[in-house]
């Protein structure tokens, strides 16, 4: 199963182009940002945008955990991959949604 998600991120690296993703995984942090604080104040548009980015993460997760049969968040939850997804972009605002999701994911496969 390692194996499998080894591939995948070779498949998927960090910085992947938009041409290799669909959806709300190629959008840049910075339109991710924005839809966190718009969603955080309540603004209807961004609750729905941010509606599709948790869609997207679910859906990708999802696939993932089929793919390599295993919990690839560990527990954390959708919630509080959002979350941590937003530090990320805060951090590295020229990243796209995806690679911050990649990032907590191989964050997570280094815990013991």
């Amino acid at each position: 199963m390692r194996r499998l998600l080894c591939t995948l991120l070779m498949l998927f690296p960090l910085g992947a182009a938009a041409g290799e993703l669909l959806g709300y995984g190629v959008r840049p942090c910075e339109d991710y940002l924005r839809t966190y604080q718009g969603w955080e104040q309540d603004q209807p548009k961004a609750v729905m945008e941010y509606f599709h980015y948790q869609d997207w993460l679910a859906g990708f997760i999802s696939g993932l955990n089929y793919a390599t049969g295993d919990d690839q968040l560990r527990g954390v939850g959708i919630p509080g991959v959002l979350r941590r997804n937003r530090i990320h972009c805060q951090e590295r605002p020229n990243d796209d949604f995806f690679t911050a999701t990649m990032a907590l994911i191989r964050g997570l496969k280094d815990l013991p």
